[in-house]
């Protein structure tokens, strides 16, 4: 069901931002509504605001030169239904969302006792079995300079800074499975090597992670915001599929900031 997990996710939250978007429009404080009529060709557009005092709707003609009204008006109608279908759906989301949380496949094989797991043969691969499928597989990192200093990791890798191996050593201690530099073909053809790459452990879907650590330096910071449209063209927008983390020469990396983001999205359930 993951496919299916990671789709109404997806929708919830464009919903939630729509939604937002909505809350935040002027014309959504307007009062009254628009009222059109059409004759053959001819369109007229009313204005039309319920009076309290004389319990009734009092309808006013716009003029040509109100048409902008007019069109602040319908806009509010089309808002409104927008509002009023997704105050409809998402709460459905999130409840069938929630119910596949509870009826998680994998935890129904993951928590029987290892006598019987000797004895079942699981209906799909569990997450956990496709985690250690994906660190199974094999492939090329970048290959470091001859002349490159050898810094290393606690896995024993080699890093190109000493910014990559505090980043490899804390999703190490932080017991995040990633890769180093694994090679990832873009809609181009172009190859790039993401500094890290993860696994979700809720989509299976694979995360990439940059550290830019030199973004006083014009020439880089320009080739780091190059790479960015690069992974944005592909469709691994930053912040959902693309993490990427900061430094220069005044400005250190943001460990709580890279906790809060291991926790959230990248550490696997014990």
């Amino acid at each position: 069901m993951t496919e299916l997990e990671n789709e109404l996710r997806k929708r919830a939250k464009k919903f939630r931002a729509v939604k937002s978007f909505i809350e935040e429009e002027p014309v959504m404080t307007m009062e009254g509504w628009l009222e059109t009529r059409q004759r053959g060709a001819a369109r007229r557009y009313y204005y039309c605001v319920y009076d309290r005092d004389q319990g009734k709707t009092v309808r006013k003609y716009l003029r040509k030169d109100q048409q902008g009204l007019a069109k602040k008006l319908a806009q509010k109608a089309y808002y409104g239904k927008i509002q009023s279908s997704i105050n409809r759906c998402l709460p459905l989301m999130e409840e069938l969302s929630r119910r596949i949380d509870e009826e998680d496949l994998d935890k129904l094989y993951d928590d029987l006792p290892d006598v019987r797991k000797e004895l079942i043969q699981p209906v799909m691969m569990t997450k956990k079995d496709r985690l250690a499928q994906w660190m199974d597989e094999a492939y090329s990192p970048n290959p470091m300079p001859k002349s490159s200093r050898a810094i290393m990791t606690k896995l024993g890798e080699s890093v190109r800074s000493k910014s990559e191996k505090i980043l490899a050593d804390f999703f190490h201690d932080a017991r995040v499975p990633y890769k180093y530099e694994c090679p990832l073909r873009l809609r181009d053809g172009r190859i790039l090597y993401p500094d890290f790459t993860f696994l979700d452990s809720r989509t299976l879907e694979e995360v990439y992670w940059e550290h830019f650590g030199l973004m006083d330096d014009v020439d880089y910071m320009n080739r780091a915001l190059e790479k960015m449209k690069l992974y944005g063209r592909s469709g691994y927008r930053l912040g959902e599929r693309l993490l990427v983390s900061f430094e220069s020469n005044e400005v250190y990396i943001d460990f709580d900031l890279i906790r809060q983001t291991v926790e959230e999205r990248l550490k696997w359930p014990e």
